[in-house]
């Protein structure tokens, strides 16, 4: 639980610039909220992925522009830190990148950049709508319990993703979800007519 609030604090701290005010002031009062008064680990988990369909879009944006800019800025940081150790030269160049980076995010590049985030939240409205279709699968193969708690695993998974409590989210690989979990359910009920046993008459 700890562990979890610790990473929804750094959640809400790296929320990228232009991010909607109303909705970083929510996130911190329920932020505040699970720190004085935790509830349960799967309530925290929930509030994080709620959060997490609002804020990938923007997320994501923030890391495209960012790579931009180390792109073509790492060299002279780089250089220009020389003389440090390299862990704080590696501190300090990150510190600079995203410094540079939110001064063109909300200057040069604000269009670019709000562009991106809208484009980046039609991707994360389709995930969402796989998302829900995955969860209507889980329940309608209930006669496959193994198959149902796999399909919820992987929903987990992917939502995770979404609020930094697992790995980056692989937008391909939620759109080929619902084809797996299909092909998987098709595998489970032919081998189930296989495993029934045919019983013939032979007096009739």
């Amino acid at each position: 639980m700890k562990s979890t609030i610790r990473i929804f604090k750094i959640f809400h701290s790296n929320l990228p610039p232009l991010f909607p005010e109303e909705t970083r002031d929510r996130m911190g009062r329920y932020l505040d909220k699970f720190e004085k008064k935790p509830t349960s680990l799967n309530d925290l988990e929930d509030v994080m992925v709620n959060f997490g369909y609002e804020a990938w879009p923007w997320n994501k944006a923030y890391r495209e522009f960012f790579v931009n800019c180390e792109k073509r800025m790492g060299g002279h940081f780089l250089s220009s830190k020389s003389d440090l150790a390299i862990n704080e030269a590696l501190f300090a160049i990150q510190s600079d990148l995203r410094a540079l980076t939110n001064q063109e995010i909300l200057s040069t590049e604000r269009a670019n950049y709000l562009r991106r985030v809208e484009e980046y939240g039609k991707i994360a409205a389709s995930v969402q709508k796989i998302i829900s279709g995955l969860r209507q699968m889980a329940e309608a193969v209930s006669d496959h319990p193994v198959l149902a708690d796999e399909i919820r695993s992987k929903v987990k998974g992917f939502e995770h993703s979404l609020c930094g409590i697992g790995p980056e989210l692989d937008c391909l690989a939620v759109e080929k979800s619902p084809e797996f979990f299909e092909g998987r359910k098709a595998e489970l009920n032919h081998l189930r007519g296989i495993n029934n046993s045919v019983v013939i008459n032979f007096e009739e």
